[in-house]
């Protein structure tokens, strides 16, 4: 690095990937991330993820209307939920935390995955991607 200021801009945008890969992996329920299936650039700062597979359990419902865990897919009425085995929703380590300090972490942070949840559930940006994610299932179709 050449000086203060391109720290400064690697951990912006590190705090930036970090937000949108917590906010990928708690809504799509993906499962396993441990640090090393993180690749971070020590130049830019990006992140990338590996084996994004997202968790699954196979649920069966009880005469009671709760659901009883099924450890074998096969079993006969089997209802698949997205759900994670992690006991956090996302990796935020101590290290990480130590890097990028109070200010990126309660800044830059927190205000992005805010912002991530926030223009998925405007109307207007949840209808284009609706229209983006139909547009491509039918080319596929097609």
């Amino acid at each position: 690095m050449e000086g203060p200021s391109e720290l400064w801009r690697m951990r912006k945008q590190f705090a930036l990937q970090t937000a949108s890969s917590s906010f990928m992996t708690y809504v799509l329920c993906l499962s396993s991330r441990h640090p090393p299936r993180f690749h971070i650039s020590r130049a830019t700062g990006q992140i990338a993820m590996t084996e994004l597979l997202p968790g699954m359990r196979f649920s069966e419902p009880s005469i009671q209307g709760t659901t009883t865990n099924l450890q074998h897919p096969a079993v006969s009425g089997q209802n698949p939920q997205f759900a994670t085995s992690d006991v956090v929703p996302f990796r935020f380590t101590p290290n990480m935390q130590n890097f990028l300090g109070p200010i990126f972490t309660e800044g830059i942070l927190t205000s992005g995955i805010m912002a991530i949840g926030r223009c998925l559930t405007e109307p207007e940006v949840s209808e284009f991607f609706i229209s983006q994610e139909l547009t491509f299932f039918y080319s596929i179709l097609v």
